[in-house]
C-alpha cells in the first residue's frame, strides 16, 4: 500500500496504481485488519472510482474491479454477476492493448482471463470458463493453477454435463 502511496505521489494520475492500493486494501481487509472493514470499504470503493475516472478503460483497473465486485458480498452490491462485465472488458481491453514487444510490462493479462474464467464457472457458464482457462495455457503454458486444477475442473464439469442420462429402473 505504501508503494502504491508513493506512485501515485509521483505519478498522481496512474490509474492502475491507484486501483491496485484499493485492491491491496481489499486484502488488508480480508486478512489483516479485519475490523476494519467499513473504513476501508469506504476507501477502496473511493480509489476505485478514482481509477476509473482516471483511465476507464485501463485493463487493470477493470480486472481489479471485477475481482472487488467477485469477492463482495452480494448484499453489498457484489457477486459474479456484477463481476462478469467488469472481466469481459478487461479481457477486451488486454487483447487490444497486447504489446508487440514481448519485453513489455503485460501484467494481469493472465489474471484477467483466469477471474473471468472462475466468474463464468461461479455463474455455471463452463464452457466460456474453460474457453478462458485454454486461453490463459495458450499464452502461459506453465500457468500451474489453471493447468493442474482450475481446467480440469471445467473439463469435469462439461464431461458430466454432456454425458448422456443413464435409465434408472
Amino acid at each position: 500500500i505504501a508503494a502504491c502511496d508513493r506512485a501515485v505521489a509521483a505519478r498522481p494520475k496512474f490509474a492502475a496504481a491507484v486501483a491496485l492500493k484499493a485492491g491491496l486494501q481489499g486484502l488488508a481487509y480480508a486478512f489483516v485488519y479485519p475490523q476494519a472493514g467499513m473504513a476501508l470499504g469506504a476507501e477502496m470503493e473511493e480509489g476505485y472510482g478514482r481509477a476509473s475516472g482516471l483511465d476507464p478503460t485501463n485493463p487493470r483497473v477493470l480486472l481489479l474491479k471485477g475481482m472487488n465486485a467477485l469477492h463482495k458480498p452480494k448484499e453489498v452490491g457484489g457477486g459474479p454477476d456484477k463481476a462478469k462485465p467488469l472481466f469481459e472488458a478487461a479481457v477486451a481491453a488486454f487483447t487490444r492493448a497486447a504489446p508487440g514487444d514481448s519485453t513489455a510490462i503485460d501484467w494481469g493479462h493472465d489474471d484477467a482471463l483466469v477471474w473471468s474464467g472462475i466468474c463464468a464457472s461461479r455463474l455455471g457458464d463452463w464452457t466460456l470458463a474453460r474457453s478462458r482457462f485454454r486461453r490463459v495455457l495458450e499464452r502461459n503454458p506453465g500457468h500451474a493453477w489453471t493447468k493442474y486444477v482450475l481446467l480440469p475442473e471445467a473439463e469435469r464439469k462439461l464431461a458430466v454435463k454432456d454425458a448422456p442420462a443413464t435409465e434408472t429402473k
